[in-house]
């Protein structure tokens, strides 16, 4: 968890919107993969 809030301490502080936006989209879309990847193995 530390890494992702380093990533988004990052994003936060980018000087550009767009570019703070696209990475937030980024981290998101790249954990909510993972969290399917790790959860979804359990449940089957």
């Amino acid at each position: 968890m530390a890494s992702i809030e380093v990533i988004a301490c990052l994003i936060y502080g980018s000087t550009s919107p767009i570019i703070r936006q696209q990475n937030v989209r980024i981290v998101l879309s790249r954990t909510i993969y993972a969290s399917d990847e790790w959860f979804h193995p359990a449940t089957n």
